[in-house]
């Protein structure tokens, strides 16, 4: 067992965002102070308030997404849930800089300790390792009146300790995460938005499409994106290369082409019902060539307490070694009590299958393809390896921090 070296793992970068961070939050905590006076003011004279959804509701799973809507309210609601950081950094966004520009600034700090038995450099290969892995991550948000936008994310990720070398999604040194320009602008009975740039994507319950929050470098992608989103539906589509790792840097992949089309219709309250088609383009000789098409659908419902969740996929195509016929289907039932219950508890069983190969000689593939997915989170201990074929019935208890 080695020992850890966590003073390795404190960067420039990181020292600089910490004492930044030190300076915000002491200036956040004096304006902090006289929005709440102001708040209650408001409050007392009776103004309406942002609502306690509206405000946990804030933070999705790509930074770029947080919406600080609530911030426009006269006052926040009397039973803000929030901690005394998360409300002095409100301070930090929606910043007048100039006429009809604003700027939002944000980041985050995680430390990861891991002790792991037979997993190795490989996974199930005898060998034990201990070490921990830090992120920094640091976002400057630019909105130029209600029609442009410019936006930059940076990641630096390390290791310390440990007697293996580190995987490809552990390390990579102050690194460009995300960093596009957007345009948007009303269309219709909705809004349109073209972007272009470095950019994470995450679709549905990220099965086949996550930023993967569990790599300690995060997984982005380099090309565009258009979407239409109206009240009653959203439709997105993408062409983009995937953001690969290599000694400790990022570069574009471009012999893989991803692209697709993800459509979500909101019309049945409470509700998620979502199709896509997808497409992976692989031209590299020193791989598996290969042209995949993916097509399903997901829905989702909750009521009360009570959710359940189905999605199904089918993949056809070629590759080398002849034609593609693959598909999954995953079934979800549970209860969620985040809502009512301290650490927001999730107790659900789900049923996951999906097809592989019983002959690979046979010049036909079988084994459904994941993409880009959000593994560990979702095949519990199948994350051990990468599902190809398996039947499973388990039960999952989630325990979630706010």
């Amino acid at each position: 067992m080695s020992s850890l070296k966590t003073g390795r793992t404190f960067s420039p970068f990181f020292k600089i965002l910490a004492a930044s961070s030190l300076l915000a939050l002491s200036a956040s905590h004096a304006m902090g102070a006289q929005q709440a006076t102001a708040q209650q003011t408001d409050a007392q004279a009776g103004t309406e308030c942002a609502s306690e959804k509206a405000v946990n509701g804030a933070y999705k799973g790509v930074f770029y997404a947080n919406d600080f809507g609530y911030l426009d309210a006269s006052c926040i609601a009397p039973n803000d849930p929030r901690g005394a950081v998360e409300k002095t950094t409100d301070a930090l966004k929606n910043i007048d800089i100039a006429p009809a520009i604003t700027l939002s600034l944000g980041g985050e700090m995680r430390l990861r300790y891991h002790n792991e038995d037979n997993l190795g450099s490989s996974r199930l290969d005898g060998r034990d390792n201990e070490f921990a892995l830090t992120r920094v991550r640091a976002y400057a948000d630019v909105q130029i009146t209600d029609y442009f936008r410019g936006y930059v994310e940076m990641v630096d990720a390390r290791k310390s300790g440990g007697a293996l070398p580190a995987r490809g999604v552990e390390v990579v040194r102050t690194d460009v995460l995300n960093g596009f320009g957007e345009f948007h602008a009303p269309l219709a009975k909705g809004r349109a938005m073209v972007r272009a740039g470095r950019q994470e994507l995450l679709f549905g319950a990220q099965r086949l499409i996550s930023p993967l929050d569990w790599g300690n470098t995060r997984r982005s992608f380099d090309g565009f994106r258009a979407s239409y989103k109206t009240d009653m539906f959203a439709i997105d589509g993408w062409f983009v290369n995937p953001r690969v790792i290599s000694d400790k840097s990022s570069s574009r992949n471009s012999k893989t082409d991803f692209s697709g089309i993800y459509g979500q219709y909101f019309g049945l309250p409470g509700h998620a019902v979502e199709v896509y088609a997808l497409n992976l383009d692989v031209d590299d000789p020193a791989a598996l060539q290969s042209q995949l098409w993916t097509t399903g659908g997901r829905v989702a419902d909750q009521k009360g307490v009570l959710r359940w969740e189905v999605e199904a996929a089918k993949q056809t195509g070629d590759n080398t070694n002849g034609d593609i016929s693959a598909w999954m289907l995953t079934m979800t039932a549970g209860l969620d009590f985040s809502k009512s219950l301290p650490y927001s508890p999730k107790i659900s069983v789900a049923y996951d299958r999906a097809s592989g190969d019983g002959d690979e000689t046979d010049g036909k593939t079988r084994t459904f393809n994941q993409l880009f997915p959000l593994a560990h989170a979702l095949s519990g201990q199948h994350g051990s390896g990468r599902p190809t074929k398996y039947r499973s019935i388990f039960r999952k208890a989630q325990r979630q921090t706010a």
